[in-house]
Protein backbone atom coordinates (compact mmCIF):
# COMPACT_ATOMS: atom_id res chain seq x y z
CA UNK A 1 0.00 0.00 0.00
CA UNK A 2 1.11 3.59 -0.50
CA UNK A 3 2.72 5.32 2.45
CA UNK A 4 0.58 8.39 1.72
CA UNK A 5 -2.67 8.24 -0.25
CA UNK A 6 -5.80 10.28 -0.77
CA UNK A 7 -9.03 8.60 0.32
CA UNK A 8 -11.90 9.61 -1.97
CA UNK A 9 -15.46 10.01 -0.64
CA UNK A 10 -17.18 6.67 -0.07
CA UNK A 11 -19.16 5.25 -3.01
CA UNK A 12 -17.89 7.92 -5.42
CA UNK A 13 -18.11 6.99 -9.12
CA UNK A 14 -14.79 6.61 -10.90
CA UNK A 15 -13.35 5.62 -14.26
CA UNK A 16 -11.05 2.97 -12.82
CA UNK A 17 -12.71 0.03 -14.63
CA UNK A 18 -12.39 1.85 -17.98
CA UNK A 19 -8.69 2.48 -17.32
CA UNK A 20 -8.09 -1.12 -16.27
CA UNK A 21 -10.01 -2.24 -19.36
CA UNK A 22 -7.75 -0.14 -21.58
CA UNK A 23 -4.71 -1.82 -20.03
CA UNK A 24 -6.24 -5.24 -20.64
CA UNK A 25 -6.88 -4.30 -24.26
CA UNK A 26 -3.21 -3.37 -24.52
CA UNK A 27 -2.31 -6.87 -23.35
CA UNK A 28 -1.55 -6.18 -19.69
CA UNK A 29 -3.49 -6.79 -16.52
CA UNK A 30 -3.08 -4.01 -13.99
CA UNK A 31 -1.29 -5.00 -10.82
CA UNK A 32 -2.91 -3.83 -7.57
CA UNK A 33 -1.19 -0.46 -7.23
CA UNK A 34 -2.14 0.55 -10.78
CA UNK A 35 -5.78 -0.39 -10.15
CA UNK A 36 -5.78 1.60 -6.92
CA UNK A 37 -4.22 4.67 -8.59
CA UNK A 38 -6.67 4.57 -11.50
CA UNK A 39 -9.65 4.24 -9.16
CA UNK A 40 -8.60 7.08 -6.86
CA UNK A 41 -7.31 9.51 -9.49
CA UNK A 42 -10.32 8.77 -11.67
CA UNK A 43 -12.88 9.68 -9.02
CA UNK A 44 -15.74 11.73 -10.47
CA UNK A 45 -18.26 14.19 -9.08
CA UNK A 46 -22.00 13.51 -9.58
CA UNK A 47 -21.81 15.92 -12.53
CA UNK A 48 -19.16 13.79 -14.22
CA UNK A 49 -16.22 16.13 -13.55
CA UNK A 50 -12.90 15.00 -12.14
CA UNK A 51 -13.08 15.14 -8.36
CA UNK A 52 -9.34 15.87 -8.27
CA UNK A 53 -7.91 18.55 -10.53
CA UNK A 54 -4.31 17.71 -9.64
CA UNK A 55 -2.84 14.22 -9.36
CA UNK A 56 0.60 13.77 -7.80
CA UNK A 57 1.94 10.24 -8.17
CA UNK A 58 5.35 9.32 -6.72
CA UNK A 59 6.13 5.68 -7.33
CA UNK A 60 9.44 3.76 -7.65
CA UNK A 61 11.07 2.98 -10.97
CA UNK A 62 9.96 -0.12 -12.89
CA UNK A 63 6.60 -0.17 -11.14
CA UNK A 64 4.61 0.36 -14.34
CA UNK A 65 3.67 4.04 -14.25
CA UNK A 66 4.08 4.44 -18.02
CA UNK A 67 1.45 1.80 -18.72
CA UNK A 68 -0.85 3.53 -16.24
CA UNK A 69 -0.39 6.86 -18.06
CA UNK A 70 -1.16 5.35 -21.47
CA UNK A 71 -4.21 3.40 -20.27
CA UNK A 72 -5.57 6.40 -18.37
CA UNK A 73 -5.08 8.72 -21.35
CA UNK A 74 -6.80 6.25 -23.68
CA UNK A 75 -9.75 5.81 -21.30
CA UNK A 76 -10.29 9.55 -20.79
CA UNK A 77 -9.99 10.50 -24.46
CA UNK A 78 -12.28 7.62 -25.45
CA UNK A 79 -14.98 8.87 -23.04
CA UNK A 80 -14.83 12.54 -24.05
CA UNK A 81 -15.50 13.87 -27.51
CA UNK A 82 -12.80 16.16 -28.93
CA UNK A 83 -10.75 15.67 -25.78
CA UNK A 84 -7.14 16.80 -25.67
CA UNK A 85 -4.53 14.97 -23.61
CA UNK A 86 -0.87 15.94 -23.47
CA UNK A 87 2.19 14.10 -22.25
CA UNK A 88 5.52 15.80 -21.55
CA UNK A 89 8.75 14.40 -20.17
CA UNK A 90 12.11 15.87 -19.29
CA UNK A 91 13.68 14.69 -22.55
CA UNK A 92 11.29 14.78 -25.46
CA UNK A 93 13.52 12.69 -27.71
CA UNK A 94 13.61 9.87 -25.16
CA UNK A 95 9.84 10.02 -24.70
CA UNK A 96 9.32 10.04 -28.47
CA UNK A 97 11.46 6.92 -28.85
CA UNK A 98 9.39 5.25 -26.13
CA UNK A 99 6.16 6.11 -27.94
CA UNK A 100 7.46 4.67 -31.21
CA UNK A 101 9.08 1.58 -29.65
CA UNK A 102 6.54 0.72 -26.95
CA UNK A 103 3.24 2.60 -27.04
CA UNK A 104 2.58 2.39 -30.77
CA UNK A 105 3.36 -1.35 -30.98
CA UNK A 106 1.03 -2.03 -28.03
CA UNK A 107 -1.78 -0.14 -29.73
CA UNK A 108 -1.18 -2.01 -32.98
CA UNK A 109 -1.09 -5.38 -31.21
CA UNK A 110 -4.39 -4.52 -29.49
CA UNK A 111 -6.07 -4.06 -32.85
CA UNK A 112 -6.92 -0.41 -32.20
CA UNK A 113 -4.82 0.64 -35.18
CA UNK A 114 -5.85 1.19 -37.90
CA UNK A 115 -9.48 0.42 -37.07
CA UNK A 116 -10.09 2.83 -34.18
CA UNK A 117 -7.14 5.18 -33.92
CA UNK A 118 -4.72 7.00 -36.14
CA UNK A 119 -1.06 7.02 -35.12
CA UNK A 120 1.04 9.98 -36.15
CA UNK A 121 4.67 8.90 -36.07
CA UNK A 122 6.44 11.92 -37.55
CA UNK A 123 9.29 13.09 -35.36
CA UNK A 124 8.14 16.15 -33.44
CA UNK A 125 4.40 15.59 -33.95
CA UNK A 126 3.77 12.16 -32.37
CA UNK A 127 0.11 11.64 -31.46
CA UNK A 128 -2.67 9.09 -30.99
CA UNK A 129 -6.08 10.13 -32.36
CA UNK A 130 -9.41 8.40 -31.93
CA UNK A 131 -11.19 8.30 -35.28
CA UNK A 132 -14.73 8.22 -33.89
CA UNK A 133 -14.70 11.23 -31.56
CA UNK A 134 -11.61 13.10 -32.79
CA UNK A 135 -9.96 13.04 -29.36
CA UNK A 136 -6.18 13.09 -29.36
CA UNK A 137 -3.20 12.29 -27.12
CA UNK A 138 -0.19 14.37 -28.07
CA UNK A 139 3.47 14.30 -27.05
CA UNK A 140 4.75 17.76 -26.19
CA UNK A 141 8.23 19.16 -25.56
CA UNK A 142 9.19 19.98 -21.94
CA UNK A 143 8.09 23.58 -22.36
CA UNK A 144 4.96 25.16 -20.94
CA UNK A 145 4.54 27.37 -24.01
CA UNK A 146 3.70 24.31 -26.11
CA UNK A 147 0.53 23.78 -24.07
CA UNK A 148 -0.76 27.34 -23.94
CA UNK A 149 -2.65 27.30 -27.23
CA UNK A 150 -4.77 24.21 -26.52
CA UNK A 151 -7.75 23.51 -24.31
CA UNK A 152 -6.73 20.53 -22.20
CA UNK A 153 -8.71 17.72 -20.64
CA UNK A 154 -5.67 15.87 -19.38
CA UNK A 155 -1.98 16.64 -19.01
CA UNK A 156 0.85 14.47 -17.73
CA UNK A 157 4.31 15.66 -16.75
CA UNK A 158 6.43 12.54 -16.40
CA UNK A 159 9.84 12.36 -14.68
CA UNK A 160 8.88 15.48 -12.74
CA UNK A 161 11.96 15.13 -10.55
CA UNK A 162 14.04 16.36 -13.48
CA UNK A 163 12.23 19.70 -13.77
CA UNK A 164 13.46 22.80 -11.99
CA UNK A 165 11.04 24.84 -9.93
CA UNK A 166 10.95 27.48 -12.68
CA UNK A 167 10.23 24.90 -15.40
CA UNK A 168 7.51 23.26 -13.34
CA UNK A 169 5.77 26.48 -12.49
CA UNK A 170 5.92 27.44 -16.16
CA UNK A 171 3.97 24.25 -16.89
CA UNK A 172 1.46 25.13 -14.22
CA UNK A 173 0.96 28.65 -15.58
CA UNK A 174 0.47 27.27 -19.08
CA UNK A 175 -1.67 24.21 -18.34
CA UNK A 176 -3.96 25.13 -15.46
CA UNK A 177 -5.93 27.81 -17.36
CA UNK A 178 -6.43 25.42 -20.31
CA UNK A 179 -8.38 23.09 -18.01
CA UNK A 180 -10.81 25.65 -16.63
CA UNK A 181 -13.64 25.16 -19.13
CA UNK A 182 -16.15 22.43 -20.02
CA UNK A 183 -16.01 19.36 -17.79
CA UNK A 184 -12.67 20.51 -16.43
CA UNK A 185 -9.31 18.87 -16.76
CA UNK A 186 -6.76 17.02 -14.72
CA UNK A 187 -3.04 17.70 -14.38
CA UNK A 188 -0.74 14.82 -13.41
CA UNK A 189 2.72 15.17 -11.86
CA UNK A 190 4.41 11.79 -12.05
CA UNK A 191 7.85 10.70 -10.90
CA UNK A 192 9.90 8.56 -8.60
CA UNK A 193 11.31 10.28 -5.52
CA UNK A 194 13.70 13.14 -6.20
CA UNK A 195 17.04 14.36 -4.95
CA UNK A 196 18.00 17.73 -3.50
CA UNK A 197 17.61 19.44 -6.90
CA UNK A 198 14.00 18.32 -7.44
CA UNK A 199 12.48 21.52 -6.07
CA UNK A 200 9.26 21.45 -8.12
CA UNK A 201 8.48 17.83 -7.27
CA UNK A 202 9.37 18.54 -3.64
CA UNK A 203 6.84 21.40 -3.61
CA UNK A 204 4.06 19.12 -4.84
CA UNK A 205 5.19 16.35 -2.49
CA UNK A 206 4.67 18.69 0.45
CA UNK A 207 1.33 19.93 -0.91
CA UNK A 208 0.24 16.35 -1.50
CA UNK A 209 1.21 15.00 1.90
CA UNK A 210 -0.66 17.87 3.54
CA UNK A 211 -3.72 17.23 1.37
CA UNK A 212 -4.39 13.61 2.34
CA UNK A 213 -6.06 14.67 5.59
CA UNK A 214 -8.15 17.37 3.91
CA UNK A 215 -11.36 15.90 2.46
CA UNK A 216 -12.05 19.12 0.55
CA UNK A 217 -8.71 19.13 -1.26
CA UNK A 218 -8.73 18.85 -5.05
CA UNK A 219 -5.31 17.18 -4.99
CA UNK A 220 -5.10 13.42 -5.38
CA UNK A 221 -1.86 12.30 -3.78
CA UNK A 222 -0.29 8.84 -3.93
CA UNK A 223 3.26 8.18 -2.76
CA UNK A 224 4.99 4.84 -2.32
CA UNK A 225 7.97 4.88 0.05
CA UNK A 226 9.85 2.72 2.53
CA UNK A 227 8.94 3.16 6.19
CA UNK A 228 10.95 5.78 8.04
CA UNK A 229 14.28 4.47 9.27
CA UNK A 230 13.99 1.22 7.32
CA UNK A 231 17.11 -0.77 6.43
CA UNK A 232 17.91 -0.15 2.74
CA UNK A 233 19.55 -3.58 2.50
CA UNK A 234 16.56 -5.53 3.83
CA UNK A 235 14.40 -7.20 1.14
CA UNK A 236 11.42 -6.67 3.42
CA UNK A 237 12.00 -2.92 3.05
CA UNK A 238 12.00 -3.35 -0.71
CA UNK A 239 8.70 -5.23 -0.58
CA UNK A 240 7.15 -2.56 1.62
CA UNK A 241 8.23 0.24 -0.71
CA UNK A 242 8.05 -1.11 -4.27
CA UNK A 243 4.56 -2.06 -5.51
CA UNK A 244 5.94 -3.91 -8.54
CA UNK A 245 7.79 -6.56 -6.54
CA UNK A 246 6.05 -9.90 -6.65
CA UNK A 247 4.43 -8.96 -9.96
CA UNK A 248 6.71 -7.93 -12.83
CA UNK A 249 9.80 -6.74 -10.94
CA UNK A 250 12.48 -9.29 -10.07
CA UNK A 251 13.89 -8.90 -6.57
CA UNK A 252 17.26 -10.16 -7.84
CA UNK A 253 17.40 -7.18 -10.19
CA UNK A 254 16.96 -4.83 -7.24
CA UNK A 255 19.64 -6.70 -5.33
CA UNK A 256 22.06 -6.25 -8.25
CA UNK A 257 21.28 -2.54 -8.47
CA UNK A 258 21.70 -2.15 -4.71
CA UNK A 259 25.16 -3.61 -5.06
CA UNK A 260 26.26 -1.08 -7.68
CA UNK A 261 24.23 2.10 -7.14
CA UNK A 262 25.01 4.87 -4.63
CA UNK A 263 22.72 4.52 -1.60
CA UNK A 264 20.91 7.82 -2.13
CA UNK A 265 20.16 7.01 -5.76
CA UNK A 266 18.97 3.48 -5.02
CA UNK A 267 16.76 4.75 -2.20
CA UNK A 268 15.16 7.42 -4.39
CA UNK A 269 14.79 5.31 -7.53
CA UNK A 270 13.45 2.11 -5.97
CA UNK A 271 12.33 2.82 -2.42
CA UNK A 272 10.78 6.28 -2.63
CA UNK A 273 13.18 7.64 -0.02
CA UNK A 274 14.32 11.25 -0.35
CA UNK A 275 17.96 12.05 0.53
CA UNK A 276 17.12 14.15 3.58
CA UNK A 277 15.42 11.12 5.12
CA UNK A 278 18.77 9.29 5.07
CA UNK A 279 20.74 11.99 6.88
CA UNK A 280 21.73 11.01 10.41
CA UNK A 281 20.73 14.28 12.09
CA UNK A 282 22.17 13.16 15.43
CA UNK A 283 25.57 12.59 13.84
CA UNK A 284 25.49 15.87 11.87
CA UNK A 285 24.52 17.90 14.94
CA UNK A 286 27.25 16.31 17.03
CA UNK A 287 29.81 16.93 14.28
CA UNK A 288 28.85 20.60 14.09
CA UNK A 289 29.23 20.95 17.85
CA UNK A 290 32.86 19.87 17.46
CA UNK A 291 33.76 22.99 15.45
CA UNK A 292 36.76 24.81 16.91
CA UNK A 293 38.49 27.49 14.77
CA UNK A 294 41.62 27.09 16.90
CA UNK A 295 41.88 23.30 16.41
CA UNK A 296 45.34 22.20 15.22
CA UNK A 297 46.85 18.92 14.22
CA UNK A 298 49.44 17.56 16.66
CA UNK A 299 51.63 14.47 16.88
CA UNK A 300 50.99 11.66 16.35
CA UNK A 301 49.63 12.43 12.88
CA UNK A 302 48.02 9.78 10.67
CA UNK A 303 47.19 10.27 6.99
CA UNK A 304 44.31 8.30 5.44
CA UNK A 305 43.71 7.90 1.71
CA UNK A 306 40.46 7.35 -0.18
CA UNK A 307 39.63 7.04 -3.88
CA UNK A 308 36.22 6.98 -5.53
CA UNK A 309 35.09 3.81 -7.27
CA UNK A 310 35.33 5.50 -10.67
CA UNK A 311 38.92 6.54 -9.75
CA UNK A 312 38.02 10.17 -10.32
CA UNK A 313 38.25 11.75 -6.84
CA UNK A 314 41.16 11.36 -4.43
CA UNK A 315 41.03 12.44 -0.80
CA UNK A 316 43.73 12.73 1.89
CA UNK A 317 42.59 13.33 5.48
CA UNK A 318 44.84 13.90 8.49
CA UNK A 319 44.14 12.97 12.10
CA UNK A 320 46.21 14.24 15.01
CA UNK A 321 45.89 15.53 18.54
CA UNK A 322 46.71 15.13 22.19
CA UNK A 323 45.11 14.13 25.45
CA UNK A 324 42.61 11.80 23.81
CA UNK A 325 41.13 14.53 21.60
CA UNK A 326 41.42 13.99 17.85
CA UNK A 327 41.58 16.81 15.30
CA UNK A 328 40.53 15.94 11.75
CA UNK A 329 41.36 17.93 8.64
CA UNK A 330 40.91 17.43 4.88
CA UNK A 331 44.32 17.96 3.30
CA UNK A 332 43.58 17.11 -0.34
CA UNK A 333 40.36 16.67 -2.28
CA UNK A 334 40.90 16.79 -6.03
CA UNK A 335 40.88 14.66 -9.19
CA UNK A 336 42.95 11.51 -8.99
CA UNK A 337 46.16 11.56 -10.97
CA UNK A 338 49.91 10.91 -11.02
CA UNK A 339 50.40 13.51 -8.28
CA UNK A 340 49.05 11.22 -5.55
CA UNK A 341 52.02 9.12 -4.42
CA UNK A 342 54.48 12.03 -4.50
CA UNK A 343 52.10 14.21 -2.51
CA UNK A 344 51.54 11.50 0.09
CA UNK A 345 55.31 11.11 0.46
CA UNK A 346 55.75 14.88 0.83
CA UNK A 347 53.07 15.12 3.54
CA UNK A 348 54.42 12.09 5.40
CA UNK A 349 57.92 13.62 5.50
CA UNK A 350 56.74 17.11 6.45
CA UNK A 351 54.64 15.92 9.38
CA UNK A 352 56.73 12.85 10.27
CA UNK A 353 53.47 10.88 9.93
CA UNK A 354 53.05 8.01 12.34
CA UNK A 355 51.19 6.10 9.61
CA UNK A 356 49.68 6.33 6.13
CA UNK A 357 46.59 4.12 5.89
CA UNK A 358 43.98 2.98 3.38
CA UNK A 359 41.34 0.29 2.96
CA UNK A 360 42.97 -2.87 1.63
CA UNK A 361 39.68 -3.78 -0.09
CA UNK A 362 39.19 -0.33 -1.66
CA UNK A 363 40.37 1.35 -4.85
CA UNK A 364 43.53 2.77 -3.24
CA UNK A 365 44.85 -0.79 -3.05
CA UNK A 366 45.96 -0.46 -6.69
CA UNK A 367 48.54 2.10 -5.52
CA UNK A 368 49.86 -0.12 -2.72
CA UNK A 369 53.15 -1.14 -4.41
CA UNK A 370 54.14 2.51 -4.87
CA UNK A 371 52.90 3.57 -1.46
CA UNK A 372 54.84 0.82 0.31
CA UNK A 373 58.01 2.17 -1.33
CA UNK A 374 57.59 5.43 0.61
CA UNK A 375 59.85 5.94 3.59
CA UNK A 376 56.99 5.88 6.05
CA UNK A 377 54.80 3.45 7.99
CA UNK A 378 52.14 2.35 5.49
CA UNK A 379 49.19 0.22 6.58
CA UNK A 380 46.53 -1.41 4.39
CA UNK A 381 43.60 -1.90 6.76
CA UNK A 382 41.59 -5.08 6.56
CA UNK A 383 37.79 -4.94 6.56
CA UNK A 384 37.47 -5.71 10.27
CA UNK A 385 39.62 -2.69 11.08
CA UNK A 386 37.64 -0.50 8.68
CA UNK A 387 34.34 -1.52 10.27
CA UNK A 388 35.79 -0.97 13.74
CA UNK A 389 36.98 2.46 12.66
CA UNK A 390 33.56 3.36 11.31
CA UNK A 391 31.81 2.46 14.53
CA UNK A 392 34.48 4.16 16.65
CA UNK A 393 34.18 7.33 14.54
CA UNK A 394 30.45 7.42 15.14
CA UNK A 395 30.89 6.97 18.89
CA UNK A 396 33.67 9.56 19.10
CA UNK A 397 31.66 12.22 17.26
CA UNK A 398 28.67 11.71 19.55
CA UNK A 399 30.95 11.70 22.59
CA UNK A 400 32.40 15.06 21.55
CA UNK A 401 36.03 13.90 21.45
CA UNK A 402 36.67 15.10 17.88
CA UNK A 403 37.51 18.68 16.89
CA UNK A 404 37.72 20.35 13.48
CA UNK A 405 37.87 23.84 12.01
CA UNK A 406 34.49 23.76 10.30
CA UNK A 407 35.71 22.20 7.05
CA UNK A 408 32.72 22.42 4.62
CA UNK A 409 33.98 19.39 2.67
CA UNK A 410 33.89 17.24 5.76
CA UNK A 411 30.52 18.69 6.80
CA UNK A 412 29.04 17.61 3.48
CA UNK A 413 30.67 14.20 3.81
CA UNK A 414 29.17 13.77 7.28
CA UNK A 415 25.67 14.53 5.94
CA UNK A 416 26.20 12.14 3.01
CA UNK A 417 27.64 9.27 5.05
CA UNK A 418 25.59 6.08 4.64
CA UNK A 419 26.07 2.66 6.22
CA UNK A 420 26.24 -0.81 4.75
CA UNK A 421 26.56 -4.12 6.51
CA UNK A 422 29.88 -6.01 6.66
CA UNK A 423 31.16 -8.90 8.79
CA UNK A 424 28.39 -8.64 11.33
CA UNK A 425 28.91 -4.89 11.74
CA UNK A 426 28.77 -1.96 9.31
CA UNK A 427 31.04 0.42 7.50
CA UNK A 428 30.58 3.65 5.56
CA UNK A 429 29.40 3.04 2.01
CA UNK A 430 32.03 4.00 -0.56
CA UNK A 431 29.41 4.04 -3.35
CA UNK A 432 28.29 7.37 -1.88
CA UNK A 433 31.11 9.37 -3.46
CA UNK A 434 30.30 12.58 -1.56
CA UNK A 435 31.16 10.76 1.69
CA UNK A 436 34.78 9.89 0.75
CA UNK A 437 36.39 12.34 3.22
CA UNK A 438 34.30 10.81 6.01
CA UNK A 439 35.54 7.32 5.14
CA UNK A 440 39.14 8.53 5.20
CA UNK A 441 38.58 10.41 8.46
CA UNK A 442 37.21 7.28 10.14
CA UNK A 443 40.30 5.28 9.19
CA UNK A 444 42.67 8.07 10.16
CA UNK A 445 41.05 8.49 13.56
CA UNK A 446 41.04 4.74 14.21
CA UNK A 447 44.76 4.33 13.56
CA UNK A 448 45.51 7.63 15.38
CA UNK A 449 43.75 6.27 18.46
CA UNK A 450 46.02 3.23 18.35
CA UNK A 451 49.17 5.33 17.80
CA UNK A 452 48.10 7.66 20.61
CA UNK A 453 47.64 4.81 23.08
CA UNK A 454 50.45 4.48 25.62
CA UNK A 455 51.45 1.31 27.47
CA UNK A 456 50.42 1.16 31.13
CA UNK A 457 53.04 1.71 33.78
CA UNK A 458 53.84 -1.40 35.85
CA UNK A 459 55.34 -0.91 39.31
Amino acid sequence: MPRWATTPPADSPHIGPAVSGAATLLGHQFIPWQTHAANVAGTLTPAGRFRYRRVVLIVPRRAGKTLLILAYALAVTRRRRMARAFVAAHRRETAAAYWRDDWFPRIEAAGLYPRDVHLRRSNGSESIQWKGNRSVIRLLPPDGDAMRMFASDLAFVDEAREFTLLQGEDFEAAAFPTQATGLGGQFWIVSNAGDMSAAWLRKWRDIGRASVDDPSSQVCYIEYAAPEGADLDDPETWRAAHPGLGHHVDIDALAADRESMPPDRFAAEYLGVWPEALIDATLVDAWNRGTDPAAELADPIVLALELSLDRDRFVIVAAGGRDGRCVLETIEDRPHGPWVVARVGELARRWRAAAVVWDAAGPVAALAPDLFDLATNCQALQTRAVTAGAGAMYDAVLAGTISHRGDPTMAEACAKARRRGALGAWLWDRRQAEALPWLAASMARWVWSDQNRTAPSIH
